[in-house]
């Protein structure tokens, strides 16, 4: 028996041994970058103390050849076999979801690392007894695992920063559920609660605190997104920052080839563009600095790109323009649609984005800098992807609309809607015009996931923090497989396609 781990950053070595003390079984590590491996800053003595380590660049140098030698057939072949043993599905959707294979625009390219990719998960599985995965889901390589993992009745699990309940974690399936809030919710709201006196005035606490003294966004005080900001950063940090890549970039083929490392010329013309476009919205009317909040509208934030929860658990809406297009034309004349851009994306996207936003003849695209919670509590609804921007909304007693899957979108108060369905309008049209506000609901949620979610002890942005904060994080993920073990193998979809495929 063992767990399996990914080891995406050299820290996480603390994690991968803190796991083998929590469980008592070997650790799989699965090493996916090449200047990761190159620095993991362990012994082979080390490693085998651990468990197995698998290297993902050295699989690649290692079988390669043997993929570029495949003609188109026999890669199509070799490739819907490995898919077929594995009980991967939606193969196509997982690369489009990776953030590392949208780096590569060669076809025949990005389909040998898709087929590498499946073999060495094969590898993995048939070589070691695994009993339970933490998967990342941030690459197409752990999303392979978890799928292939479920196939064969493997719980697989992720985890996850908790929202305005303090410094906590939960554990998520592949659907985005928080493990064990429905639960907690239905016993709470049949007064049949398990929390703790205690758990249930802090939660309170904070929910109060949010509902009454809602944290004005640090970005809504103070732009912090500047040209004066991006030139002393490019001056003072960047020699560094292009010296780093230089080295990287000479040094870690398999990262250069995979599309993980941007080259540094690259780098270095990338960043004019990127300053004038920050500017363009820091210092310019282009994107609304006042917008009537007087007016019908609904709000839609958008998301970082690409995020992993945007493009995997609201995989039909990754496309923002497109999606923010359809939803344009569906909304009656009477009521806007304000557009707010992640202030992460400040200057990524080309401006144009923007300018075809605006086009749109019912769309106003307000500037990032705006209070999103000004927003949320003049809006008709607040309709998001996947984002936290929902929860608040929720918790603020205003109505919300979840278009792909998150923890909250089971709740009772929330909308969970199609924007394919025919009848979305009617449906959103209903969902506004009977919402009552709930406060008694509202808590409740706030208590469910306050109750199901973990204190992990530690700052986890404390690197220095770095070995107490990894025991505490296994000691979670013993309780979560546990706990919830068998539950996640039951409840996913691909698990049951599993059983009933043999």
């Amino acid at each position: 028996m063992s767990i399996l781990c990914c080891i995406h950053e050299t820290q996480q070595i603390a994690m991968a041994r803190a796991l083998k003390r929590a469980f008592g079984v070997p650790v799989v590590c699965l090493v996916s970058w090449q200047y990761i491996e190159d620095n993991l800053g362990i012994s082979e003595e080390d490693k085998r103390e651990i468990g197995p380590f698998y290297s993902t660049p050295q699989h690649y140098f290692e079988n390669k050849l043997r993929v570029d030698a495949l003609s188109w057939e026999d890669l199509d072949r070799e490739q819907e076999a490995a898919e077929n043993r594995l009980g991967i599905r939606d193969n196509a959707m997982l690369v489009s979801y990776d953030r590392d294979f949208s780096h590569i625009h060669d076809y025949r390219k990005a389909r040998t690392f898709q087929l590498l990719h499946l073999w060495l998960v094969e590898t993995i599985l048939e070589e070691n007894d695994i009993s339970f995965i933490l998967a990342g889901r941030e690459t197409y390589q752990w999303q392979v695992l978890a799928d292939a993992a479920l196939y064969r009745q493997i719980p697989s699990m992720s985890l996850t920063t908790a929202r305005h309940v303090g410094n906590r974690i939960y554990g998520r399936d592949s659907r985005a559920r928080q493990l064990g809030m429905p639960e907690a919710f239905a016993d709470l709201m049949q007064g049949e609660s398990k929390m703790s006196h205690d758990d249930a005035e802090e939660a309170d606490r904070m929910y109060d605190t949010f509902i009454d003294r809602p944290k004005r966004p640090h970005y809504a005080v103070k732009n912090t997104r500047s040209f004066r900001r991006s030139i002393r950063d490019i001056l003072f940090n960047g020699y560094k920052s292009l010296y780093r890549s230089y080295i990287l970039w000479n040094e870690n083929e398999y990262d250069r080839e995979s599309g993980r490392l941007d080259s540094v010329v690259e780098s270095v013309m990338a960043w004019p563009a990127k300053a004038v476009r920050m500017s363009t919205i820091r210092y310019s009317d282009y994107l609304l600095r006042s917008p009537d909040l007087s007016q019908r509208y609904v709000y839609l934030p958008l998301h970082r790109q690409p995020e992993v929860t945007d493009m995997y658990y609201g995989r039909d809406y990754s496309h923002h323009e497109g999606f923010i297009a359809d939803l344009s034309k569906r909304l009656p004349s009477s009521i806007r649609l304000f557009v707010k851009d992640h202030t992460s994306m400040v200057g990524r996207r080309p401006l144009s984005f923007y300018k075809k936003l605006k086009n749109l003849y019912n769309v106003d695209v307000v500037n990032p800098y705006v209070s999103t919670f000004d927003l949320i509590a003049n809006a008709k609804a607040t309709i998001t992807v996947t984002g936290t921007a929902g929860w608040e909304a929720y918790l603020m007693n205003k109505p919300s609309v979840a278009l792909g899957n998150c923890f909250y979108n089971f709740l009772p108060g929330v909308l969970k809607a199609d924007l394919r369905d025919d009848d979305f309008i009617v449906k959103l049209n209903e969902y506004i015009m009977g919402f009552v506000p709930d406060g008694d609901e509202r808590r409740a949620a706030f208590r469910a996931h306050y109750a199901c979610s973990y204190d992990i002890g530690v700052n986890y942005r404390d690197m220095n923090a770095r070995v107490s904060r990894a025991e505490r994080y296994a000691e979670i993920v013993k309780e979560i497989a546990d706990r919830w073990g068998d539950w996640l193998v039951e409840n996913e979809p691909q698990s049951r396609a599993g059983r009933g495929g043999g």
